[in-house]
């Protein structure tokens, strides 16, 4: 054959030689035969389209647009793959979007879709994002509106070093782009927001670039906007057109995949939690701007037992580096504080209105808090979407706003009456409202501290397992209730409820006495019998909860992350300006530390000058670990040892020969603090310990009137982390 050889470019059964090769599994020995005769290098370019013979509708759709490399990628073969991309690096193209990697098949997917599905051999990835020289490929999406990043997590134990490869070829991209922008001599925001698919635009405007995708005509389809023109009436109007199209085909470069939701609304972190993936690959996608939970719904427990189960920290410091962002931070204190302070409030309103004495004011109050709870459940219904009705939570808060709106009303009727008499609706009303403000305040101290996750878990795990219990408690003391009824000789069963109501005082309460063999059996199964098996299982319960505490902890946690992510889009708006980076950089105050100084990396620093600016000796990792040991007695130490070597210096200048040790007097060590300047010193790292102690008092109170929002991420940290085990403790 020669490079004229018309078989090689001849479709049979719509594939030509090197498809049919690729498609049915052939060596890559055959397949390199076939690349080596096709000195045109056209065959990779040649898709699956026409007439099939004795083949399926099933396997036709699924093919049917292919090119070769999509059919070796959906067998895998990373030898073929390798071959196949060969011959795309040699091929002369003027534009990268003329790239076989760009190419899409019928379902809208590029190679590396398929790849990310099929293999999962990390290099055939490699080899993909490599042609692909800006990475783009990483941002493309199919027509389930997935990313290759969906298809490597939605695999059964997915590789947690391709999912680590995506992204950093997103990150890649990203950085081109940033880049690109700070290239752009116009700061114009149109420029801006067509930059990241500039390329795309002048690459559609050519005449020649009607077939885009293999196997069809136009992206027009695909992203359902019509739009098809020939390059001759393309215009400045068009160039909205085509942003709109290029959308419908890639992420936008300010949006990342891990929160790309496909045409089912799941992240790529529901599909690896889902499939079971090793905590590695889930480690990746909780990563700080990875993160991202909303639609988690079910999976929440599973991603916390996953958490808990996980033996290294990492996935639980990303978690809390996520909570102690400023928004989630503040948000999650403004809870506690809004229903601390409703139910503060209410319980002042009912006294007052106990004495005939409520006014406008405490009611106008409530009323403030009833409003920030609205807001809140409004924004919660915008995170969780039609989720939101499913949680009981959410009924919880629902109904104890209502019942705040009535009982306000009602506080507003009453408020120049002298003479305040209650019948029992309102009695009742009110009774559940007080209740409602308990509980849901208990409910949100659970996802803030471990102790209260215990308790709360606790008491949720024992009602869970006394169901049972209760069922079939019921049913015996309606046995009981019953042949006291039929025997006649009680007083106060007179119907049958009211003796089932004496029979349930009795259980609670104990028998009143004991008048024959029903008394005895009555006591037995259900006074000893029962009491103690309520005792065991409740025990038990407990016990059960103490070994799920932190699981359950986590479970809260990543649930608030998950209900609460319509402030995200304040993540990105500081809200302090500079100001914040200072306040974050404020240094906690420590007297003494538990550091050990004589393991790595403390015991790199042999010199005050290491200690003082850890940041000119080593790197940054190193350098934060030793800003955060530091504390006064650190800071003393140093002063010591100069005052220290001041001693010996001064005994050898003293020393008469005789063999005796010199001992400096009173005032000899007194003079040796001011010859030294120690005096000085030892007055400045008093002062600014004394400094320091104050300003950040000062930050500490201003951030309990701000929900947190002046404190330190540090302190928030800390905050986040207590009760947890394993976390680095610090006394300050």
């Amino acid at each position: 054959a020669n490079d004229s050889d018309s078989s090689l470019y001849s479709p049979f059964n719509g594939m030509v030689p090197l498809a049919h090769a690729c498609w049915n599994k052939a060596s890559p020995e055959t397949i390199d035969v076939l690349l080596n005769k096709d000195v045109a290098n056209k065959t990779i370019d040649m898709q699956v389209e026409g007439i099939f013979l004795k083949t399926s509708k099933t396997i036709m759709d699924e093919i049917e647009g292919m090119l070769p490399i999509h059919l070796a990628l959906k067998n895998a073969n990373p030898k073929v793959v390798g071959l196949l991309l060969q011959k795309e690096k040699v091929k002369q193209r003027d534009s990268p979007y003329d790239s076989t990697v760009f190419k899409r098949d019928k379902k809208s997917r590029v190679p590396l879709h398929i790849a990310c599905l099929n293999s999962r051999d990390a290099n055939v990835i490699e080899q993909l994002l490599v042609i692909d020289a800006r990475r783009e490929t990483a941002h493309a999406l199919d027509k389930e509106k997935r990313t290759p990043l969906h298809h490597a997590c939605a695999r059964e134990n997915s590789n947690h070093e391709i999912i680590k490869l995506l992204l950093n070829a997103e990150k890649e991209f990203i950085e081109i782009l940033r880049s690109e922008e700070r290239n752009e001599k116009e700061n114009n925001e149109k420029k801006y927001e067509f930059l990241c698919c500039e390329n795309y635009i002048k690459w559609r405007a050519r005449s020649d670039t009607s077939i885009v995708l293999a196997g069809r005509t136009t992206f027009s389809d695909h992203i359902n906007h019509g739009f098809s023109t020939p390059q001759s009436s393309r215009n400045g109007d068009d160039t909205d057109k085509l942003y709109e199209e290029y959308k419908g085909l890639f992420i936008l470069h300010n949006c990342y995949c891990a929160h790309q939701r496909d045409n089912k609304s799941l992240s790529p972190l529901f599909h690896a939690v889902k499939t079971a993936s090793d905590h590695k690959a889930i480690a990746l996608l909780l990563e700080p701007k990875q993160i991202y939970l909303k639609g988690f719904g079910s999976l929440v427990d599973d991603l916390a037992e996953i958490t808990e189960a996980t033996k290294e920290n990492e996935l639980k410091e990303y978690l809390i580096e996520e909570l102690s962002r400023r928004s989630y931070f503040c948000v999650m204190f403004m809870d506690i504080y809004s229903h601390a302070f409703a139910l503060g409030t209410f319980l002042y309103c009912i006294e007052k209105l106990k004495q005939s004495k409520i006014e406008t004011t405490e009611i106008y109050v409530l009323l403030a808090f009833f409003s920030i709870g609205a807001l809140r459940e409004v924004s919660k219904i915008l995170s969780e979407g039609y989720i939101y009705m499913a949680d009981l939570e959410s009924w919880s808060e629902i109904s104890s706003l209502t019942l705040i709106a009535f009982s306000s009303m009602y506080f507003m009727d009453n408020v120049d009456n002298t003479d305040v008499q209650m019948d029992r609706y309102d009695k009742n009303k009110l009774s559940a409202c007080g209740m409602l403000l308990v509980i849901n305040l208990i409910i949100i101290l659970r996802t803030t501290f471990v102790p209260f996750a215990r308790f709360v878990g606790g008491i949720i795990l024992i009602f869970y397992t006394l169901i049972p219990f209760f069922a079939v408690s019921f049913l015996l003391l309606l046995a009981f209730a019953y042949s006291f009824r039929m025997s006649g000789d009680r007083a106060k069963c007179d119907t049958l409820t009211h003796c089932y109501l004496d029979v349930m005082q009795s259980f609670f309460a104990g028998a009143e006495g004991t008048k024959d063999l029903l008394d005895v059996l009555f006591g037995i199964v259900v006074i000893v019998v029962l009491l103690n098996v309520l005792i065991a299982i409740v025990e038990q319960a407990w016990q059960n909860a103490e070994k799920q505490t932190l699981r359950l902890f986590w479970a809260y946690r990543l649930k608030f992350l998950a209900n609460n992510h319509f402030f995200d889009i304040f993540l990105a708006i500081p809200f302090l300006g500079k100001a914040e980076e200072l306040l974050d950089d404020i240094e906690d105050i420590r007297f003494s530390d538990q550091i050990p100084w004589t393991k790595e990396p403390y015991n790199l620093i042999d010199r005050e000058e290491k200690y003082r600016d850890p940041d000119g000796y080593f790197l940054p990792d190193i350098a934060k670990e030793i800003k955060v040991a530091r504390s006064f007695l650190g800071d003393w130490y140093w002063v010591q040892k100069e005052f220290k070597k001041a001693q010996e210096d001064e005994k050898e200048r003293l020393q008469t020969g005789d063999g005796k040790e010199t001992v400096l007097s009173l005032r000899q060590y007194v003079s040796l603090w001011g010859k030294n300047g120690l005096y000085w010193k030892a007055s400045k790292v008093i002062l600014v310990f004394v400094f320091k102690s104050i300003i950040y008092s000062l930050v500490v109170g201003g951030g309990l009137a701000t929900c947190g929002l002046l404190w330190p991420k540090s302190l928030r940290r800390k905050i986040l982390s207590v009760g947890l085990h394993g976390e680095k403790k610090d006394s300050t």
